[in-house]
């Protein structure tokens, strides 16, 4: 059959362990086809592999990848590999096909860009709502931990504890000046 692929040539295809191998294989959630003490991938497996070794290329990394998976697909690892040949007497195969060069698409396509004023809109509404949030809070807003002072165009002002953590009051910087 030539669409089975033997797991001990893909440390070759890939340049890397059988302990790495192992790890992405876990990771992608794939079950080889065993045979006696011989592992075998369908190609449609390989081809994940493939875009995974693309994507590691790339400077991503494995629970990235991991990450932009879609559940839904997650079936692609117990699929046997007859089910994915193109057959002219089974025409629901191409959608199969189409269901895998869909994921392989959806993986390789670039994360989508962040929101570069997403922090200065949570910002602005806690300043409009007059929020007391706490040092967790912020850090999730902001990625690291308040000081007081002026920043990012808002000035950030100890109040005193909020149960174990410390609260902020947050205000325009332009407001907070005099």
């Amino acid at each position: 059959m030539l669409d089975r692929i033997p797991a001990s040539s893909l440390t070759t295809r890939y340049g890397v362990g059988r302990t790495t191998l192992h790890e992405r294989v876990k990771a992608l959630n794939l079950s080889p086809e065993k045979e006696g003490n011989r592992a075998f991938f369908s190609a449609d497996q390989v081809a994940v592999l493939d875009a995974l070794a693309e994507h590691i290329k790339a400077g991503g990394s494995t629970p990235d990848f991991v990450r932009s998976f879609r559940p839904e697909q997650s079936e692609l690892s117990t699929v046997q590999p007859s089910a994915f040949a193109p057959n002219a007497e089974q025409p629901e195969h191409s959608e199969r096909w189409l269901q895998i060069l869909e994921l392989l698409a959806f993986r390789l396509s670039p994360p989508p860009v962040p929101d570069p004023l997403r922090l200065h809109r949570q910002l602005e509404e806690i300043t409009s709502n007059g929020w007391i949030v706490t040092t967790p809070q912020l850090r999730a807003v902001m990625g690291h931990n308040p000081v007081e002072g002026s920043r990012y165009g808002f000035c950030f002002v100890k109040v005193g504890r909020q149960g174990l953590a410390m609260g902020w009051q947050i205000q325009k910087a332009s407001a907070a000046l005099p």
